[in-house]
């Protein structure tokens, strides 16, 4: 195989929707029988990268058995994702699996505006890869960007994923009032981007629930106001009381001077 040849399969494996010229792993054998390995990453997103897109699990553990150095497999595309957040982004469980359990990714790897994984499923709305990064892995669910502090709930909101917000809601009670960077929240861009759904599940499933327990501390609030206030007048009396003991006080020791100077003066007199 020449490698014009090559160039024009990788052309061709670029565009989307003629991935088919790899159709077997018969063809990708050929393909890489022909001494030109190296040239199969020489393009954005190489074809390792392309068949993880794709979720084609056979063709990326054939490619691994042939770049077991991963010098190359740890390539990352313009906007420097790598095979693990192409992975997820594109919802393909059974690879984002295998990276991490048989090829020991890194699941802190992030692209160059600090997108991690955790990030991308929710940008794409796979709630089933969230799913499985919270029950296998522990990840930190209100993680946010380095560059503008987003978190998963506003990734879901700038692409109207409302089964996001909800599995974050129902199963996570999670707090929609944290800000970004911005001090803007998840519902504060659902009112910018008109996002309806978004708006009607915020409002009848978390904003109600936040109006309840807002009535609820306020109530809290007024009867410890209340307490205060009864507390307060029962120190104004017993101040009160204290002021008529300390003047009940001052006429004893007035009185008690009185008489001591009328019995003296009695006593000078005989």
């Amino acid at each position: 195989m020449k490698l014009h040849k090559i160039e024009k399969i990788m052309e061709l494996t670029s565009k989307q929707g003629r991935f088919y010229v790899f159709n077997n792993t018969e063809n990708i054998d050929t393909f890489f029988r022909e001494g030109y390995r190296d040239d199969l990453f020489t393009c954005d997103r190489n074809l390792y990268q392309k068949f993880i897109e794709m979720g084609k699990l056979d063709y990326v553990k054939y490619i691994e058995k042939w770049y077991d150095n991963m010098i190359c497999l740890n390539n990352r595309d313009l906007n420097e994702d790598d095979a693990l957040l192409i992975a997820v982004s594109n919802g393909h469980l059974d690879i984002v699996k295998h990276l991490l359990e048989i090829r020991k990714w890194n699941i802190e790897t992030t692209d160059k505006t600090g997108c991690n994984v955790y990030h991308a499923a929710a940008m794409f709305g796979h709630v089933h890869i969230m799913k499985y990064l919270e029950e296998e892995h522990s990840i930190d669910i209100y993680s946010k960007t380095p560059v503008n502090g987003t978190n998963a709930a506003i990734f879901a909101t700038y692409n109207d994923h409302v089964k996001v917000l909800k599995h974050l809601h129902e199963n996570h009670q999670y707090d929609f009032s944290i800000t970004n960077n911005r001090r803007r929240t998840a519902y504060y861009y659902a009112n910018g981007y008109s996002v309806k759904e978004f708006l009607e599940y915020i409002k009848n499933n978390v904003l109600s629930k936040l109006k309840t327990k807002f009535a609820t501390f306020s109530n809290e609030i007024s009867l410890k106001e209340n307490r205060l206030k009864e507390i307060n007048i029962k120190i104004n009396e017993l101040f009160n009381e204290r002021t008529e003991i300390n003047k009940s006080i001052i006429d004893i020791k007035k009185n008690r001077k009185m008489y001591k100077d009328k019995i003296l003066s009695r006593l000078n007199v005989e």
